[in-house]
């Protein structure tokens, strides 16, 4: 689970555009077998090499450890 404030999602675009939650989404799920610490990292480093953050971002990943965690 990624729960994010919409400081995330309005980051402006060179083109003036926001990125928008689609392009949040896609990084995301390519970064789903990271950890939820690297999730953020990734989310905040996409966001760096695309768009300029001008309001507050919050990002909090929640992630359930996988079966093979669970067996050691």
């Amino acid at each position: 689970m990624v729960l994010f404030t919409d400081g995330l999602v309005n980051a402006r675009l060179p083109h003036g555009d926001r990125l928008g939650d689609e392009a949040v989404a896609e990084v995301v799920r390519e970064s789903a077998h990271l950890s939820s610490s690297e999730i953020v990292q990734t989310l905040f480093a996409v966001t760096d090499e695309r768009a300029e953050i001008d309001d507050d971002v919050v990002i909090l990943t929640l992630k359930r450890p996988s079966q093979a965690d669970e067996q050691g």
